[in-house]
């Protein structure tokens, strides 16, 4: 009998200590209802915009922070259509104005991601560049008749000389009598 009373104290204890099922769900965060939809849709253009103006409302709220954040994350993915700076100009923003927000140590190492994605972007753009001159210049036809006659006069002369070379190597190599 005892034991099955500890048994119901420890029960009621222990549901009494349980924190209701509404506190432990995850904070749904303030960000404007647009920005979300948007960013659903994947019109990451409109989701900018729209967390912009979030911003411009809510300067040193809470809110406005969120919408910070979430404007780095926007500008981070491959698909934005802005230039890929914006992201590392939407992170200093986000911690040179929101000093005691959530998130500052992933927004810090995003800003050293979106700074490399940057440069490796960059580099890449002067590739393709160096790549389509080099293209270019390959690509050239000649342009005029005689460098073309001059060209094929030194092409037969190598030949011929390429077949002198094959005749003394092989007056070379035959044994001597």
């Amino acid at each position: 009998m005892t034991r099955w009373m500890l048994r119901m104290v420890l029960a009621v204890v222990a549901g009494g200590c349980a924190q209701p099922a509404q506190q432990l769900a995850p904070r749904v965060s303030p960000m404007s209802v647009d920005a979300r939809r948007f960013m659903t849709s994947g019109d990451l253009a409109s989701t900018d915009s729209s967390l912009k103006s979030c911003s411009m409302a809510h300067p040193a709220d809470s809110e406005g922070a969120q919408c910070r954040y979430w404007l780095v994350l926007v500008r981070l993915d491959p698909a934005y259509p802005g230039p890929a700076s914006a992201a590392v100009n939407a992170a200093r923003d986000f911690l040179a104005r929101d000093a005691g927000a959530p998130g500052r140590e992933e927004i810090t190492m995003l800003m050293r991601v979106a700074a490399r994605r940057e440069s490796l972007l960059a580099a890449l753009d002067s590739s393709r560049a160096m790549l389509a001159t080099r293209a270019a210049v390959v690509q050239t036809p000649l342009r005029n008749d005689s460098t073309a006659q001059e060209v094929a006069k030194l092409r037969a002369e190598l030949t011929r000389t390429q077949d002198e070379l094959q005749r003394i190597k092989r007056r070379l190599s035959a044994p001597r009598p």
